[in-house]
C-alpha cells in the first residue's frame, strides 16, 4: 500500500503541515508506505489547455507537461492513496492545491461520455483543510464550496473519500508582532489547546483507514476482469476496483479446516473464459479467496 501525503501551503510546519504529518503517521501505522511532498518546493502551474492528454493517439491518465508536477501527478495515480492538505485562503484552497488537482484530474476526465473517467485503479482521496473560520461561517459557506471539489474524487479515483476541516486556527504564535487586532490571543490559544490534539487524532484515522488493506472474499472461481493491466473483480454484481497491486491468500478446505496459505501475485494463474474475462484458477482445490486491495 502506498500513500502520498502532499502539503499544499506555503508554510512547512505550521497547522496544516502538523496535521499531514499526523495523517501520515496514521498511514504508517497500518503498514503503508509514504511519500510527504511540500508542493512550494516544486515549480509549476495548472492546467495549461495544451490537451495533449485528449489526443486520440495520445496516452490516457498522464499530463504531458513539462515540469516539477507532472511526474508528481503520475507518483500519486501510481499510489493506492493520496491525502492533501491546504489552508483556506479567501474561501477557497491554495492556488498550489488548484494547480495539482487541475493536472490531477483533467488527464482522467474522459470526454468520450460514460464512464466519466479513463482511470481504471482505485485511488483513495484524503483532504485536510485548515482555516481560521469558525463553525456558522464554515457550515454556511466555505464547506459547500469545498464539496464541489471533494465530490469530483469517486468519480474520477474510484475509491474512498474522507475530508477533514480543523476551524479556527491559531494564525501565529505570537499576535503582538503583527497588525492583527480582531483577533483575541488568549481565546485563540485556549481554544488551540483543547481542540488541535483532536484535530491530530482526527487526521491520524483519517492516514490509517485510507491506507488500509482491504478485504474481499470471493469463491473458487469468482469472475476476474482485466482491464488496461488493472484488476476489476465482480461480486454480486457490484464492480471493485484498484489499481492492480494486492495481495492474495487461499484458505484451502482439508477435512473441514481451513489452512492459511500465501500466494505471491505472480503465483496467481489465469484461464481466459471469454475475453477479458478471466477465472482465477488453482488446480484441483475448491478454495475461497481473499483479495486485499492496495
Amino acid at each position: 500500500m502506498k500513500t502520498i501525503i502532499i502539503n499544499a501551503s506555503p508554510r512547512k510546519n505550521h497547522n496544516t503541515a502538523q496535521l499531514l504529518k499526523e495523517a501520515q503517521k496514521g498511514a504508517e501505522s497500518v503498514g503503508a508506505e509514504t511519500e510527504y511532498i511540500d508542493l512550494f518546493d516544486y515549480t509549476f502551474t495548472g492546467c495549461r489547455s495544451c490537451l495533449a492528454c485528449k489526443r486520440r493517439d495520445g496516452e490516457r491518465n498522464k499530463c504531458f507537461w513539462k515540469d516539477d508536477l507532472s511526474p508528481i501527478v503520475s507518483r500519486i495515480l501510481e499510489a493506492d492513496a493520496v491525502i492533501i492538505g491546504s489552508p483556506i485562503y479567501f474561501g477557497q484552497p491554495t492556488a498550489s492545491f488548484r494547480a495539482l488537482w487541475e493536472r490531477l484530474a483533467f488527464p482522467v476526465l474522459s470526454y468520450d461520455g460514460a464512464p466519466i473517467s479513463y482511470y481504471t485503479g482505485r485511488l483513495n482521496v484524503g483532504f485536510i483543510w485548515t482555516m481560521n473560520a469558525t463553525g456558522d461561517y464554515y457550515e454556511n459557506g466555505i464547506k459547500p464550496a469545498l464539496a464541489v471539489t471533494e465530490s469530483t474524487a469517486p468519480m474520477f479515483f474510484h475509491g474512498d473519500v474522507r475530508s477533514y476541516a480543523a476551524l479556527d486556527t491559531l494564525q501565529v504564535n505570537d499576535y503582538s508582532k503583527y497588525a492583527m487586532g480582531a483577533f483575541d490571543e488568549t481565546a485563540k490559544k485556549a481554544h488551540h489547546e483543547k481542540q488541535f490534539p483532536l484535530d491530530r487524532q482526527e487526521c491520524f484515522r483519517m492516514g490509517a483507514e485510507l491506507s488500509k488493506w482491504k478485504r474481499y472474499w470471493y469463491s473458487g472461481g469468482s469472475p476476474v476482469k482485466r482491464v488496461s493491466g488493472k484488476f476489476l473483480l465482480t461480486m454480486s454484481g457490484r464492480n471493485l476496483r484498484w489499481s492492480g497491486r494486492f495481495r492474495l491468500q487461499a484458505c484451502f478446505l482439508k477435512g473441514g479446516v481451513q489452512i492459511p496459505e500465501k500466494i505471491s501475485v505472480r503465483s496467481v494463474k489465469f484461464r481466459a473464459v471469454s475475453c477479458p474475462v478471466c477465472i482465477c484458477v488453482f488446480p484441483g482445490l475448491q478454495k475461497k479467496i481473499i483479495f486485499w486491495s492496495g
